[in-house]
């Protein structure tokens, strides 16, 4: 027999407990979150990564689902606003609703907050009926290897009052509890009540990244966690299956923490730009490299950096056309109205995970 949703449409109440397996990886993530502020970026280079972990996190949740989408294809969709299949809109429209959840936007949590996110996401992707709508049938989760129901979601009557507990009982727990609990059981829940005909699982991931950031945890855009769902796909599914009857969230939180926690650990480790500073010998071009990387990326001219150590004028200049040479740099101009600033290609490089 299929698990059926409880009701809970009267209040929403999970049974948590204080694991360490779990409390100790959700506050590792906060701290890392924190570690991501002080590293060195410049807007440049953040935005570099942001945009290559938004592609990879749309395209990650979009496999997740079955949807395929080439990367390469995806790129070009993103780079010219042009897209030509449903999915590709879908990836498109994915895009800018993420963009303004990295701008620090938050997706109201609302029953019309979440309908518009949906309908933002699959306008022209899913029957105008669907997308935007409130289920009005009952849908039911399906073992794709034999083809028998396993889950029984909340029922379409149910619906807006079991979104309303559930966003209760967030605004409740959010001062109690680690964010990355509070946002691992909102997102378990909302898949169990899966409020809409298609689209459940990419509008519940993108907005586990808003209520992450809501919760604190301000640089969650920056982070692959779609990527690590996918990359562990069947442990997913396997983990979210647990928390059905509404009684054990252990497992999954479990899982959900240490994805998170990994994703984390992967942003960080795009961010580290040491082995670029340290790959050059000389101590000025290190320090006009180290000021450059914190910059805001805009051009700059040799009389901008502020030499603490007092490097000589000729130093300074033979630093910058190593750089220019070496690529991570690129000059404009000539004599001394010439001006540098980080190369596209270096930025490119980051973008795809190279240093």
């Amino acid at each position: 027999m299929p698990v059926t949703k409880p009701d809970t449409s009267g209040g929403f109440h999970p049974a948590l407990s204080a694991r360490s397996d779990i409390f100790t990886p959700a506050v590792d993530c906060v701290r890392a979150d924190g570690t991501l502020d002080s590293s060195l970026l410049s807007p440049a280079l953040q935005q570099a990564i942001l945009r290559s972990t938004r592609l990879r996190n749309i395209v990650s949740s979009m496999l997740i689902e079955g949807e395929r989408v080439e990367l390469g294809r995806a790129v070009e969709v993103l780079d010219t606003g042009h897209a030509i299949t449903p999915n590709e809109r879908a990836v498109l429209q994915l895009s800018r609703v993420y963009d303004r959840i990295a701008r620090g936007e938050s997706i109201p949590r609302t029953v019309s907050g979440v309908c518009s996110v949906h309908f933002e996401i699959f306008d022209g992707v899913l029957p105008v009926d669907v997308s935007g709508a409130i289920k009005t049938v009952r849908n039911a989760i399906v073992d794709t290897g034999s083809g028998r129901i396993v889950f029984v979601p909340t029922p379409p009557e149910r619906v807006r009052a079991e979104l309303d507990a559930l966003f209760r009982w967030f605004n409740d727990a959010r001062f109690s509890l680690p964010g990355p609990v509070v946002a691992g059981v909102f997102f378990a829940e909302f898949q169990a009540i899966h409020p809409f005909a298609d689209g459940n699982g990419r509008v519940g991931r993108i907005l586990n990244l808003s209520v992450l950031a809501e919760l604190g945890l301000k640089n969650a855009p920056l982070v692959p966690v779609d990527s690590m769902f996918f990359r562990t796909h069947r442990k997913y599914y396997e983990m979210l299956s647990t928390t059905n009857s509404g009684h054990q969230y252990g497992l999954w939180l479990r899982y959900y923490v240490r994805q998170l926690l990994d994703a984390y650990r992967a942003a960080l480790n795009r961010t580290d730009l040491r082995s670029t500073v340290e790959g050059f010998r000389s101590r000025v071009v290190r320090d006009l490299l180290t000021w450059a990387l914190a910059g805001s990326g805009d051009w700059f001219s040799h009389g901008d950096f502020p030499n603490l150590n007092g490097f000589s004028v000729p130093a300074v200049t033979q630093a910058l056309r190593k750089l220019v040479h070496s690529g991570v740099l690129e000059s404009k101009g000539e004599h001394r109205g010439r001006r540098y600033r980080l190369s596209p290609s270096y930025l490119a490089r980051i973008e795809s995970g190279q240093k």
